[in-house]
């Protein structure tokens, strides 16, 4: 169990007022899995149009691969299902997790197995639809991303470790709208990350993903960069492929406004004790309004997620020692002030992930205790 530093206990004691302030929680915090596990882990969420949620996690399984769980629920936070077993066999790197929730309450989850990249549909009541294989031939897929449009459709990005980086487009019932996109191809030796992907509210699309060159030069820096490309409704490519950043980053995140405007998110390393997140926001051409902005500078951050609301105003949770959040404005610079997002101090409360709709209505889920699965909805109060 993580122990406060006696420093920070006391500053959050005295900021604990205005840290619950900042945001309106809409009820308590609440268990998103049903049972204590030996581990449930890689918590993942979708909110939709309405409301209601859905959420999946990863837990122990046998020696062929572990078991995701998911639950759904309504705008109100009430239970709409009991756990739902997903799938066995999966091979999880944290990184190759997705789950996206249709309006209607039927919802798709994205995950890797021993030979296959895997969709799943799911009916509102849990009942399996749809068993789609997005990608085979490897023995799994380090990692995989998943974004839905307001019409239903979805794009889903993976990399392979030949260095592949790709995309598709499917059907709000999962059916492939088009070929597999071929984005780009890392350079033999080096490594990529990613990707991630947004997509807008006309069907376009975004994807980025990083690179880390397998040898450091001779100043000891190891090179690497965030890049991303541009897509059309019709899957066609829009432009060149844009740089982000010309530096190595990790924990890396994509959004998209109804605008067409993009934001890509990163960690960065400025010192040896703390990390910062930083973001960078695109036009819906491509072209940067500004240089990368430090959204959380010089914060003790273990684990970061960020989600766009379409207005392009996000809201950002992280844990060190706890798990926090923050709401920010359509600009990237006027934020909110950070809030405590859980109720309960129980044990290792890490690994948040969060998903806002166009109504300001967000949830953050994350692994309680190593053993769990919690939540908690709030309101955005936007700056």
């Amino acid at each position: 169990m993580k122990r406060l530093p006696l420093p920070l206990c006391v500053l959050l004691l005295f900021l604990l007022p205005s840290l619950l302030a900042a945001q309106l929680p809409l009820g308590p915090q609440f268990q998103v899995s049903v049972h204590r596990q030996l581990s449930a882990t890689s918590p993942q969420v979708a909110i939709n149009a309405s409301g209601s949620f859905v959420a999946l996690w990863y837990g122990p399984g046998d020696l062929t691969g572990g078991v995701l769980r998911a639950r759904r629920f309504e705008a109100d936070g009430e239970p709409a299902t009991g756990e739902i077993g997903i799938a066995g066999q999966v091979q999880n790197t944290g990184e190759n997790l997705a789950v996206a929730l249709q309006d209607d309450g039927s919802f798709l989850v994205l995950f890797s197995s021993p030979i296959a990249l895997k969709l799943l549909r799911f009916g509102p009541d849990g009942t399996l639809l749809l068993d789609e294989q997005v990608a085979s031939g490897s023995p799994s897929v380090p990692t995989a991303s998943l974004s839905r449009g307001p019409d239903g459709r979805f794009v889903v990005g993976w990399s392979l470790f030949d260095g592949t980086v790709s995309a598709r487009v499917f059907s709000p019932d999962g059916l492939p709208l088009g070929p597999t996109i071929a984005v780009a191809k890392v350079s033999d030796g080096d490594y990529g990350y990613g990707p991630w992907v947004a997509m807008g509210s006309g069907g376009e699309f975004v994807v980025a993903w990083s690179t880390v060159a397998s040898r450091a030069d001779p100043s000891g820096t190891v090179p690497g960069s965030i890049q991303a490309r541009r897509y059309g409704a019709g899957s066609h490519p829009r432009g060149a492929e844009i740089l982000v950043s010309d530096h190595f980053s990790a924990r890396v995140h994509v959004g998209k406004n109804s605008a067409g405007s993009f934001l890509v998110t990163w960690v960065d390393v400025p010192t040896s004790t703390s990390v910062a997140l930083y973001g960078r926001r695109f036009s819906a051409a491509g072209i940067p309004f500004s240089a990368a902005i430090p959204l959380i500078p010089h914060f003790t951050l273990e684990n970061s997620a960020v989600a766009m609301a379409p207005d392009g105003s996000l809201v950002v949770a992280w844990d060190g020692y706890s798990v926090f959040g923050q709401v920010f404005a359509p600009d990237g610079v006027s934020p909110r002030p950070i809030f405590l997002v859980p109720q309960l101090a129980t044990g290792n409360q890490a690994d948040p992930q969060v998903a806002i709709n166009g109504m300001g209505r967000f949830v953050v889920v994350w692994q309680d205790d190593n053993t769990r699965i919690s939540g908690r909805r709030f309101k955005a109060r936007r700056p």
